[in-house]
Order: C-alpha cells, then structure tokens, then sequence
C-alpha cells in the first residue's frame, strides 16, 4: 500500500469515526467493542462506494502539489542570485533574455535525454530565451564525471559543445563511461589533461554540491526539473512557474509567454 493511500485511508476511516459514534471528536477512545464496530462500518462502506477513495486521494494530491509549489516559490525568491545568476551555471540560449528557463538535468536520464530537443527547439523560437543549466548527477558515478567534466571545459570555451555532444551520443541509463566522456571531449577538441586538472577543481566540486543543495531545498526528487522566469533586473514582469518533471514543448513555451 503507497504511503498516499495510506494516508487517505486514515483521514477516511478518522471522519467515518466521528460519524459513526456521533460524538465529539475529542472524546475518549470507544471500548473494543465499539471499535470493531467501526472498522465494519469503514471497510462496508469502502466497499460500497470505492469511489471515494479516488476522490480523497486526489484531493490529497492537489494539496501536496499546491504546498510543493509555495515551497519552491519561496525558495526560487530567497535563492535568485544562486539559481538565475551563478557565473558558474553553464548558459545557453540568449545570455542577454528577458526569460530565463532553467533546468535541473542528469546526462544519464531518459527525460532529460528526451527533454533536450525540446529546449533546444524552444531556444530557437525564443530569441529573448536565456536557458540556464543546472547539473544534477543524481544517476551513479559515470554521471559525476560527465557533469564535472562539462563544468570544466567552461575554461577552454567548451562546455556547450561537450554538453550538447553527451546528450546526442544516446549514451542513457547505464551506458555512459568515463571513458566515453573524454571520447566526446576529445571529438569536441578539448584539451584532455587541462580537462582533468579542472574536473578536480573546487570551482566544479563546489558548482555540484551547490546543485544539489538548491534541488533538495526546491523538493525536486529527481530529473529533469524545470523553472521558468522573468531574467532578475530585465523589463519583464510577468509569472514564475516551477515544473519538477518532464514536461512537453506546448507547456513550457506557455510558462515562457507568461514571464515575459
């Protein structure tokens, strides 16, 4: 049983029991009897109309989306600078845009692999798009060192390329080496040893955990994650929106037409 039904279970099984023993809810707990009773009451009634349940576990959702939503809002806010303005974050798009979309991604994610000619289709028909990058190795080691990597070959002027090429390769899931990483980087005619001399450095280990400090406060619990919003200090004015998931070109170009 999900700890959602659960959840719904108690709240249900809490509100027939008041109706049940038509008493204030803060009376002493009903002899054995009684509860026995109840339990009958609650599982004969379930069974009468299942529907109920789906109903309550919807509205349970609702309220934990709307509560994540608010927490992540809030967070977005208190966290501009680190989120929108890091020199660190690798850009792509318009450096310049008004809109600014970033993105929470793993090189080893299936969403993300399947997400990254969506953003690029939306940085090309958005020419005021600025799209900032957030690396979020959450799938095991080989992704550690794709994001390291990436992060690194900012120093040579790199790093778009690199990141662009990882993405192409299909190499998702279980796939991905090290060794393929510097395959790709080698192509993309990147300087291997100063590379590795900067993967090691603290400006990219610091970038990582930054990262993952700035997931776990928005609640994202795995990739991709997206949030689209008016670019700190440009003229637009218009609405933040937070997705933590997949989403389709239709609803993030929406969230673009609504922060500018």
């Amino acid at each position: 049983m999900t700890r959602l039904l659960r959840t719904t279970l108690l709240i249900l099984m809490a509100s027939l029991l008041v109706t049940a023993c038509n008493k204030p809810a803060a009376t002493a707990t009903p002899p054995a009897d009684d509860t026995n009773h109840i339990q009958q009451v609650v599982h004969d009634y379930l069974l009468a109309h299942p529907e109920i349940l789906i109903e309550v576990s919807q509205k349970l959702q609702a309220q934990q989306m709307q509560k994540m939503q608010d927490n992540a809002l809030a967070v977005i806010k208190q966290q501009s600078d680190n989120l929108f303005n890091d020199k660190d974050s690798l850009v792509d798009g318009n450096p310049n845009g008004d809109v600014t979309l970033v993105e929470f991604f793993d090189y080893q994610c299936v969403h993300c692999a399947h997400m990254y000619p969506v953003v690029q289709s939306l940085i090309a028909n958005n020419k005021n798009l600025r799209v900032v990058l957030k690396e979020f190795p959450i799938f095991g080691e080989a992704s550690q060192y794709a994001a390291a990597a990436v992060l690194a070959a900012q120093e040579q002027g790199k790093a778009t390329a690199l990141h662009d090429a990882l993405f192409k390769s299909g190499l998702i899931e279980g796939k991905l080496t090290d060794a393929d990483v510097l395959k790709l980087a080698k192509a993309a005619h990147i300087n291997i040893v100063k590379l590795k001399q900067a993967m090691d450095s603290a400006r990219v280990k610091s970038e990582i955990s930054n990262n993952f400090q700035l997931a776990q406060a928005l609640g994202l619990q795995g990739t991709p994650g997206f949030i689209v919003a008016p670019t700190p200090g440009s003229t637009a004015k218009g609405k933040t929106t937070f997705i933590p998931g997949a989403s389709d070109q239709k609803q993030l170009q929406e969230a673009i037409d609504s922060a500018a």
